[in-house]
């Protein structure tokens, strides 16, 4: 198998700075041609619509696929072999046990066969704790008809593959410059508490700004760099451990660049609860969110076909 000198870095999805903001264009060609598999004709007569018959993928694009995701290339016979693999975690009944399988074979396939990352199988649609090094995912009800345990298994892979994403781009972020990276999470969890109206932060600012004859905006900046020199404040342990011994990039190489925008991205970060909009337009969701079309196409391929 070939793999890129900066396998850790999935090229194949595009940068921010590739996608027009325009609606219309925030599909990557090659996701375009993903998308249209199931399409249905329209028969101007009589407005009929006619369904095409479902087809599995052609093993060629499922290459292209798993190349997408993983960042490397793959042959086609290591395609095949990848498949098979994923097939036979997919015949699991029992969802944990298909969840538990499916990160085991996920965490290798993204390069992290010896990380410590916790899988926390709970009531998390999907959710990635780059802090804590934990993945969230939800089980299903084990009494659900076939149909619809496929559904929830097709989820369940699109959203592992979208969460695994979110921790590549937390290691991009972290071998571009830890220090800022830090900083922007610190920056993250502070904008979340003052969004909180149970959190004291607010008041503690407006007070802060009166006491020191400071403007709100002043006093939140002197308030943040008392956070980024507090140890306590410190949110790169487990990353430390995880990523510490990789190489750094150097600046102004794409890798280095595509770090920095992750950084700042997580300065930006809101959740979907804050504010829905906001969290969808952040680049880390939007680039996670782009590997979906790629992901279920690869499940059509591994699973049978329900009409």
């Amino acid at each position: 198998m070939m793999i890129y000198p900066i396998s850790h870095i999935n090229t194949h999805i595009p940068f921010k700075s590739d996608i027009n903001s325009k609606k219309e264009k925030n599909i990557s060609t090659p996701m375009k041609v993903g998308i249209g598999t199931l399409s249905a004709l329209a028969v101007t007569s009589g407005a009929v619509l006619i369904r095409r018959k479902a087809q599995k993928p052609m093993i060629w694009k499922v290459q292209e696929d798993f190349s997408r995701i993983f960042g490397r290339e793959f042959t086609l016979d290591e395609t095949r072999d990848l498949a098979d693999k994923y097939k036979r975690i997919y015949h699991n009944r029992n969802t944990a046990t298909y969840i538990t399988e499916l990160n085991k074979q996920l965490k290798e396939d993204f390069g992290y066969k010896n990380t410590n990352i916790t899988l926390n199988i709970d009531g998390t649609l999907g959710a990635w704790d780059k802090v804590n090094g934990r993945l969230h995912v939800t089980p299903a009800d084990q009494k659900t008809h076939d149909r619809v345990l496929h559904r929830h298994k097709r989820d369940i892979f699109v959203t592992m593959v979208h969460e695994y994403t979110h921790v590549k781009q937390s290691e991009i972020a972290y071998r571009t410059s830890p220090e800022e990276l830090n900083k922007a999470l610190i920056k993250r969890n502070y904008n979340a508490n003052l969004n909180d109206k149970y959190s004291p932060e607010k008041e503690l600012l407006e007070k802060m700004a009166r006491e020191q004859n400071l403007t709100l905006e002043e006093a939140k900046e002197k308030r943040l760099e008392e956070l980024y020199n507090s140890p306590n404040e410190y949110r790169l342990k487990w990353m430390d451990e995880a990523f510490g011994n990789m190489e750094k990039f150097q600046p102004y190489t794409e890798e280095y660049m595509r770090g920095l925008s992750y950084i700042e991205e997580n300065g930006k970060y809101v959740s979907a609860e804050q504010n829905f909009a906001e969290y969808r337009k952040n680049w880390l969701e939007e680039e996670a969110y782009l590997t979906a079309p790629f992901a279920k196409e690869i499940f059509s391929y591994i699973t049978p076909i329900f009409r």
